[in-house]
Order: C-alpha cells, then structure tokens, then sequence
C-alpha cells in the first residue's frame, strides 16, 4: 500500500518560509514587516531568521540576470491609464511600474523585459501577451485576463492574482506560498513543479490543470473544482477539501489523516487503501466511491452519502456513520469496533461486517 510520508505541520511551515526566504529575500523581509504588524510573530521571526541563514539560491543567476539587465524605458504617458488601448503593440522593456493599468486592453502586446511592478493592473485584458522575463512583482492583477499567458519566465511575487483568468497559461515552476488566488480560474493551466504552501485557492477552478511535480502544503481547497486531476507524484500535505470538487480523482493511498472534507463531492473518487483516519467527511457524496482496505477509523462520516460505495476490508473502528446513506454500500470484511455508531436501524453483521474490540 502506497503512503505518503508524514510530515508535522509545523516542519512544512518551516519549510515553506525557507523556501519563500530563499527565493525572495527581500520580499520576505517586507512579508515579515507585515506580519508583525498583524501580530502574527512567530512567522515574522521565521522569515526574518530564514532570511538570515538562507544560502545563496540556486536561481540567484537568473535574478543577477535581471538586475544587471539594460534599464527599461519609462513610459512618459499619464500615469492614469484606465482603459487604454495598448493591444497588440510592442511595448518591450517599456516601464510601467507603479502605473494605473486598471480595465487596459493589452492582449497580444510585447511585453517583453518590462516592468510592472506595483502596477494596477485590475481587470486588464493581457490574453496573449508575452511577458517574457518582464517584472510584475507586487502588481495587481485581480479579475485580469491572463488566458494562455506564458508566466513561466515572468518575476512574480506578491502579485494579486483574486478572481484573475488564468485559462490555460503557463505557470510552471512559479512559487505561490502565502499567495491569495480566491476564484482563479487556472482550468487547463500549466503548473508543473509549482510550489502551493499555505496557499488560498477557494474556490478556484483547476480542473484539468497539470500538477506533474507540484507541491502543495496545507493548500486551501474549499470549495475549488478539483475534477480530473491526476495526484501522482506530488507532494500533497494536509490539504482543506472542504466542500472541494474532486469526482472520480484517484486518491488511492493517499494519506489524508484528519482531513477537512465535510460536503466535499468525491463520486465515483478511488480511495483504495488511503488513510483518512479521524477525517472529516460528514455530508460529503461519497457515491460509488471506492474505499476497500481504507482507514477510516475515527473518522466522522455522519449524514455522508455512501450509496453503492466499496468499502470492504476497511477500518471503520470509533468511525461516526449515523444518518449516512449506505444503501447498496458493500461492507463485507470491514472491521468495525463497538463504538462505531451506525444509522438508525442498521444491522453491520448482516452486511458482513466483522466486529473486533
């Protein structure tokens, strides 16, 4: 049986801010200015430490590279851009950094080795612009159209991306650790090897999107439409999957130990031998579900609908099934203690299960 490896929370954070530190040092150091503002001190003093000890980055070339790069040229229009119409033109290592980009159309537009840093770029059409090692670091991208954008060479960090479309662009290797990407839609995108920690991705749309070598520690998937994603291969922690989409997804032998995933839609989903210990899966549509020789002990599984569900062989020790729909579920050879609770009426030894204290 197929398990992941365990990993305390509190290492993964560690990892995740040295990880954040060495890519971004100084934008750590503002993360950790902000931080300590809003009281939370222990992660201010483990960016600011991080920050201290970090070796020099592998990718240090690439932001040598960058700062060493000819200056760009300023743009010297107004400031106030609302609405301009820039599509299609060659705006290469123009600098807008700082500029009022809001509703601008620059779809198809050169940008190429440009700045935007901490430019409003806030509903901005930019479908099909090439953003090829341009800057926008601390920009706001929030609802902007970034439909098959290659990002995979462009300078994120801090960059607002809520509500943005992200339609199948390129987004490999980029790091979104802390990041608020509420409502993205990122369905067919490219994520290969991109790094998700303590990332907000409620409600987000990743259907179909490529994770191949992604990490994703402690993510927050609730609500997020997570159908026909293959979980092969990553590096998947402590994920929230409350209410999250994830019909007919292979999860099997996962270790998914005291998941939130109340209400979440995993139909037809393959959990064959996954740990889900102490899980929390009340409401949740678990039709057709395979779960054989899975770990659900302890787990709350009340109200949950478990029709024609496969859970022979499974531990169902202390695990909460009252007012669960089991009609049609097979339970033959599932072993179940005393204290499991049952729905009303049920009889487990006459659907096979075999009761062991």
């Amino acid at each position: 049986m197929r398990r992941q490896a365990e990993r305390r929370p509190e290492a993964a954070a560690g990892t995740i801010v040295a990880a954040s530190a060495a890519r971004w040092p100084s934008l750590a150091m503002e993360v950790a200015a902000i931080q300590r503002k809003a009281g939370n001190r222990a992660v201010a003093h483990a960016l600011t430490t991080s920050v201290q000890r970090a070796p020099v980055p592998p990718i240090a070339a690439h932001n040598v590279k960058m700062a060493s790069a000819p200056v760009v040229q300023r743009d010297s229009r107004k400031s106030k851009s609302k609405k301009r119409d820039l599509s299609g033109q060659d705006l290469s290592r123009r600098d807008f950094s700082g500029q009022d980009l809001s509703g601008a159309n620059l779809s198809r537009a050169n940008l190429t080795q440009a700045s935007l840093a901490r430019a409003n770029l806030r509903g901005a059409d930019l479908s099909g612009a090439n953003l090829t090692d341009a800057s926008l670091l601390m920009a706001d991208l929030r609802g902007a159209n970034l439909t098959a954008v290659d990002l995979s060479n462009t300078r994120l960090g801090m960059t607002k991306l809520r509500g943005s479309n992200l339609d199948e662009a390129n987004l490999s290797r980029q790091i979104f650790d802390l990041d608020d990407l509420t409502g993205v839609n990122l369905r067919g995108a490219n994520l290969s090897g991109a790094h998700f920690a303590m990332t907000n991705l409620t409600d987000a749309n990743l259907f179909a999107a490529n994770l191949t070598g992604a990490v994703l520690i402690m993510v927050d998937f609730t609500g997020a439409m997570l159908e026909q994603q293959s979980f092969a291969g990553l590096n998947f922690l402590k994920p929230i999957l409350t209410e999250a989409k994830l019909a007919k997804v292979n999860l099997a032998g996962w270790d998914l130990t005291e998941v939130p995933a109340s209400k979440a839609n995993l139909v037809r989903a393959d959990l064959t031998a996954a740990m889900l210990p102490m899980a929390n899966l009340s409401k949740a549509d678990l039709t057709g579900t395979n779960l054989a020789n899975a770990d659900i002990s302890g787990a709350d599984l009340s109200g949950a609908n478990l029709q024609v569900a496969n859970l022979r062989g499974a531990n169902l020790h202390e695990t909460v099934l009252s007012g669960a729909n089991l009609k049609g579920t097979g339970l033959r050879d599932a072993e179940a203690s005393s204290d499991t609770l049952w729905p009303r009426g049920f009889d487990p030894k006459a659907a096979g299960v075999l009761i062991r204290d």
